[in-house]
């Protein structure tokens, strides 16, 4: 079954999973591939790793990055209110 891939492709591979051409970008792109799976995009990553492979080319990790990237957009005002420190005593009396 093929996929198409989500990213245009730049980097040819050679056979099986490592480039043939260790050169610097390639390193780079595996560097890259690996950041982004620690940083929690591994599923996503491991959905199109089949069509990479079948295609036989590495991501562009530019675009690949701006693809998992979270939405831009406001970041919502949160407004913590903390208590007084004596509900903590009353709190810990009860308690008791």
């Amino acid at each position: 079954m093929t996929h198409p891939s989500p990213v245009p492709c730049t980097a040819k591979r050679g056979s099986g999973c490592l480039p043939s051409d260790l050169n610097a970008k390639p390193v780079k792109r595996w560097r890259g591939l690996l950041v982004l799976a620690a940083e929690g995009h591994e599923a996503q990553l491991a959905h199109n790793w089949s069509s990479w492979i079948e295609l036989d080319q590495l991501p562009d990790l530019h675009a690949l990055t701006q693809l998992l990237a979270p939405p831009k957009g406001d970041v919502p005002q949160v407004v913590v209110t903390l208590p007084l420190l004596a509900s903590y005593d009353e709190l810990f009396e009860v308690a008791l």
